[in-house]
């Protein structure tokens, strides 16, 4: 990877320096409790105070350390994504071209002439009126594009 492609900023640092305190503090912690349990099977010992300054440090360090990794990932740049839609006379392009090839029934599949009124095949309707403002929509269409209502 070139260095032109390689991402900057502090985020990859922090996230870095986050991830390594993290690992850190759980050795230290695991050293901590594994030491504990070790002086316990010998009875009391100068080691003790060790031990619980080993995980209160484990503690501190992990802390530390999702810190950093939550900052890092507040100061990472946003992705936003472009959300396009086709205009309007794009769709009626679509439909017009769809209209020249011929309607396809939706229940049977066949294709039919486009100045079809039924389905040549199973006899079902190649055309859908809107029961709300009356005008034609596509025969899989949820909602009537003219006036938004749901079908």
């Amino acid at each position: 990877m070139s260095k032109e492609n390689k991402p900057q900023g502090e985020g990859n640092g922090l996230r870095t320096a986050g991830t390594v305190l993290t690992v850190v503090s759980f050795i230290i912690f695991i050293a901590g409790i594994v030491c504990g349990f070790f002086n316990m099977a010998g009875g009391p010992s100068a080691m003790i105070p060790l031990v619980f300054i080993c995980c209160f440090v484990g503690v501190i360090l992990s802390a530390i350390g999702n810190a950093l990794k939550r900052r890092a990932v507040r100061s990472a740049p946003a992705r936003t994504l472009t959300v396009v839609s086709a205009p309007a006379e794009a769709r009626e392009t679509e439909r017009a071209e769809e209209a020249r090839k011929g309607l396809t029934c939706p229940h049977c599949g066949m294709r039919n002439n486009a100045d079809s009124e039924f389905c040549a095949n199973c006899g079902a309707s190649l055309h859908r009126k809107c029961p709300f403002c009356g005008e034609e929509v596509s025969l899989t269409a949820k909602f009537c594009d003219h006036c938004g209502k749901k079908l």
